[in-house]
């Protein structure tokens, strides 16, 4: 197997069917520890991994955390309201300053867009070797969703092999654009690593929406492309 080329995983759009491959077979080889007794394994014994989490979140954040202290990484978390924002810290100082105590990854969570993007070409300019883990930001991305539905995906269509090409069939994504931005984020994940793995070209459309008995007309037309790898 192939070392891991990323030192960020902040988007699914730079992900090769071979990253996506060892993701799955890791993702099975993890997933056994929960039918055993005792859950800990010493994959990340000795690092540190820290969630900054600006936008309320609960499943997201506990199932980070409860992955790291699986793997028997050492865990801290950050609170915006008993943080140092109130006194005119921003996120990017809040990053370094965990770098700075030696975490080794850390998992954001945004209400903005690109914000994992800003810190971890910041630690990168400040010469720290911290890994950034996007867990959501803004209308832009949610790889690690992503990844999760494409597991399930693969164990569904073919529970006996681990292989993502099985998805080569048609996709179609239901989202709701008002009711939470999240779905729409989850969607985008969804769409890069459907094109990346299965389909060049992914042509996702949003149409109508009735509210108080009238018909709303969104016009919403976006073409994702991705080339094919060898």
């Amino acid at each position: 197997m192939n070392s891991w080329p990323h030192k960020n995983i902040l988007t699914l759009s730079n992900f090769s069917r071979e990253d996506y491959q060892m993701v799955l077979e890791f993702t099975d080889k993890f997933s056994s520890l929960n039918n055993k007794r005792n859950k800990k394994i010493p994959a990340l014994e000795g690092y540190l991994i820290t969630s900054l989490f600006y936008e309320a979140s609960t499943r997201t954040r506990n199932s980070f955390e409860l992955a790291a202290k699986r793997l028997s990484a050492e865990v801290q978390s950050f609170t915006p309201s008993s943080s140092s924002m109130a006194k005119g810290e921003t996120h990017l100082d809040t990053a370094l300053t965990y770098a700075a105590m030696g975490s080794d990854i850390i998992i954001i969570r945004h209400s903005s867009s690109h914000v994992p993007f800003e810190i971890a070409k910041k630690l990168t300019q400040k010469k720290y070797n911290t890994s950034i883990l996007n867990a959501g930001d803004g209308l832009h991305s949610h790889p690690s969703q992503g990844l999760l539905d494409l597991y399930t995906l693969t164990k569904f269509f073919s529970p006996n092999e681990l292989n993502p090409k099985i998805l080569n069939k048609k996709n179609i994504l239901i989202i709701d654009l008002f009711k939470t931005p999240i779905d729409f984020k989850i969607a985008i994940s969804r769409v890069l690593f459907l094109t990346n793995i299965v389909n060049p070209e992914i042509i996702l459309n949003a149409a109508i929406r009735i509210i108080n008995d009238k018909i709303i007309n969104i016009t919403f037309r976006s073409i994702f492309k991705a080339e094919k790898s060898d």
